[in-house]
């Protein structure tokens, strides 16, 4: 390894090091004032940074032996005071955690939760049977669906209650079964979905009156080849078969039939086209600026000399002269120069934008699309639907091998839209159109009544609009359903 990727990966090593000291650290603090959970978290952190701190894992280990004890205490005590909402929280967390943690427990622990168990095992049987003998049905059927219960240590807990849910939904399954084999076919079928959403099997399942299987298409249009034809439909029953008016074991068939026409043609016509573009032209012109040069003045200077003079002194008591100097200011003219601008001009070469025009040769490619017909569609119980499709488009397209790149022109291959894309949207317009009214008309039909005098006509309903149907709706079915009936909204509808 060259020396200055060893020296990175030392300092990398020591940041890493030095992190896993810091959570070790607050860990060891977070322990000591009793908060296990933070202490586990700082843990997990510090061994993320050194997975090979030894000391940090034994650490954790102990911390998570203390949230253990700490979550066991909190459910026993819980329980033992009757708060079972507690009771049970204190035990999802800790399921989950061991789920996490991947330790099972063991000795004193594993001991004490499986004593813990039994007595949760108690409390949710006897909740199951109470719900039962009320004939909350629909509402014990949760209980084993509980996100709590998932996990590994309430397994066996999490099978008994579902045994035991079982045993009751099963019994009330085929209660319902008989109970409402004499109603009708509505309140059959509301027993049906009782039976999946509590989780039993049915007997038996039978098709309701509205319900088809298949969509037969009769009829032709015009311009419409047949094999283009029955994608009006396969769309319209990939539609319905989606929701609840499709049942494969429904004997009858939504049918569908249709008359008009559709139009469609395609012209090619020679032509040319022009696409505005812009050139930068070039063209001489002259501008104007500043030159700077060095103009010359003359100005004085002064400057310092040293100049010889005479002056007696006393040598040997006679006066004789001496040369002497002092320092004088002289003057001089001298030439200095200052900066000066003066105008000058220069050409220079511009550049303007002058619009031009790209023509090119092409074939205008046009197709023209007209559609205009109906779709009379009859389901079982409805009066029949039509549906009209009107509708009119055209669409142009250049084919060309012109290629001018300031202009943005490249070659285009012409291509529209096909016969097959445009009449597809059509036909969804038409799926659309029909699965929306069906809703509604079933809707009107089934449940836009001022009374619901029978069980029937209010199973009706229900099956149909779900939560959305009318309070009396569901106050019909009180003599079979009982106390399931305000769960009853849940269940799936249109």
């Amino acid at each position: 390894m060259p020396p200055r990727a060893r020296a990175l990966a030392c300092l990398l090593s020591l940041a890493s090091i030095a992190a896993c000291h810091g959570s070790r650290s607050q860990a060891r603090s977070a322990l000591e004032a009793g908060d296990a959970r933070r202490a586990i978290d700082l843990y997990d952190e510090a061994l993320a940074s050194d997975p090979n701190d030894e000391e940090a894992r034994n650490e954790r280990r102990e911390a998570r032996r203390r949230l253990t004890s700490e979550l066991l205490t909190a459910a026993e005590q819980a329980e033992l005071t009757g708060n079972h909402e507690v009771a049970w929280r204190s035990t999802y967390e800790l399921c989950g955690r061991v789920d996490q943690w991947s330790e099972p427990l063991k000795g004193t622990e594993g001991l004490r939760f499986s004593s813990l168990e039994e007595g949760l095992r108690a409390e949710a049987l006897g909740r199951v049977d109470v719900l039962a003998a009320k004939g909350r049905y629909l509402d014990l059927a949760k209980i084993p669906r509980e996100p709590g219960l998932r996990c590994g240590l309430l397994t066996a807990l999490r099978n008994a209650v579902g045994a035991r849910v079982a045993q009751h939904t099963q019994g009330r399954c085929l209660q319902l079964e008989a109970s409402t084999r004499e109603i009708g076919p509505y309140a059959r079928g509301l027993a049906e979905r009782s039976c999946v959403a509590m989780g039993a099997s049915p007997a038996a399942h039978i098709a309701l009156p509205h319900q088809v299987s298949r969509v037969e298409l009769a009829g032709s249009l015009q311009g419409v080849s047949p094999a283009l034809l029955e994608s009006l439909r396969t769309s319209v029953f990939s539609s319905i078969s989606k929701g609840s008016l499709f049942d494969p074991a429904a004997p009858a068939a939504l049918e569908i039939t249709v008359a008009g026409y559709v139009r469609y043609a395609v012209t090619r016509t020679p032509t040319m086209r022009s696409q505005p573009w812009t050139e930068q032209v070039p063209y001489m012109d002259t501008e104007t600026y500043q030159e700077s040069y060095q103009e010359p003045y003359t100005d004085t200077e002064y400057y310092s000399e040293r100049v010889p003079y005479t002056r007696y002194a006393y040598v040997n008591g006679r006066s004789s002269p001496v040369t002497d100097y002092r320092t004088e200011t002289r003057s001089r003219p001298v030439t200095k120069y200052r900066t000066q601008f003066r105008t000058r001009t220069r050409p220079v070469t511009r550049y303007r934008a002058e619009p031009r025009l790209f023509t090119y040769p092409a074939v205008r490619v046009q197709a023209d699309y007209e559609a205009a017909f109906t779709s009379e569609v009859h389901a079982p119980l409805l009066r029949t639907t039509s549906i009209a499709a009107a509708r009119s488009e055209t669409e142009d397209a250049y084919q060309h091998d012109a290629s001018f790149g300031p202009a943005g022109v490249s070659p285009s291959s012409g291509e529209v839209r096909p016969l097959p894309s445009l009449f597809a949207d059509d036909v969804a317009f038409v799926a659309r159109r029909y699965a929306s009214d069906w809703r509604t008309s079933m809707h009107d039909l089934a449940c836009k009544s001022a009374s619901f005098g029978t069980i029937e006509l209010g199973a009706r309903c229900v099956w149909l609009a779900g939560a959305e149907a009318p309070d009396p709706a569901f106050l019909a079915l009180q003599p079979v359903f009982g106390a399931d009936v305000p769960a009853m909204a849940e269940l799936s509808a249109l």
